[in-house]
């Protein structure tokens, strides 16, 4: 099988809804390779230490951004898609040249949303050592899914401080963090929902 042939990107052009959703629906998912994704953020925290070892706060914030993606579809998943699947296991002759490639092309998608969340960080001292305890719940909607993204964080630390003389006190940590994000709605809608030009 060949590699991947790139076409030129062909501005203004979009893509059908209807072409991508049934492809998604028969299963012939376009790839994305390649992606490179710009965005930028502005959030906004609101805290209280409501126990002296426990910190509760709210977070909200927006999200602008865009994205620029390799989009291919394999040959032969395009021609089944197109009920055309018998010109890649043909009874007599040849395959068709399109069966073993890969057609790509660029894609670019520019998103916005919000997001909102929740959290509580659990912290604790003795001496030197530190030990923190973060979780937060966050909810974003942006605007090329057609439902509500939910993000679970936790990120347990454990640490030491030390003095640095005239400069103050440095604290060090190492941790891990656990993340569980879901994304409702379909596939399709993930996909159709972007804006793709050709």
């Amino acid at each position: 099988m060949r590699g991947p042939e790139t076409y030129p990107t062909l501005e203004g052009r979009e893509i059908g809804e209807t072409f991508v959703a049934e492809c998604v629906r028969a299963h012939a998912l376009p790839f994305f390779a390649q992606d490179v994704e710009e965005n930028s953020t502005v959030q906004v925290k609101l805290d209280a230490w409501v126990f002296a070892f426990m910190n509760v706060y709210l977070v909200g914030g927006a999200i602008d951004g865009s994205a620029k993606l390799e989009v291919g579809v394999p040959g032969d998943q395009l021609l089944g898609f197109l009920g055309l699947g018998v010109l890649c296991a043909p009874p007599i002759g040849e395959p068709a040249g399109i069966c073993g490639r890969t057609l790509a092309s660029k894609a670019s998608v520019d998103y916005s949303g919000s997001n909102v969340g929740v959290g509580i960080n659990l912290a604790m001292g003795r001496d030197r050592f530190l030990v923190t305890l973060p979780m937060t719940d966050v909810w974003s909607d942006i605007n090329v899914i057609d439902s509500t993204i939910e993000a679970f964080n936790v990120s347990p630390r454990i640490g030491v401080t030390g003095g640095v003389g005239d400069m103050g006190v440095i604290a060090v940590f190492i941790g891990a963090t656990y993340l569980d994000a879901s994304v409702g709605g379909s596939r399709e809608n993930l996909i159709v929902g972007a804006t793709y030009r050709w």
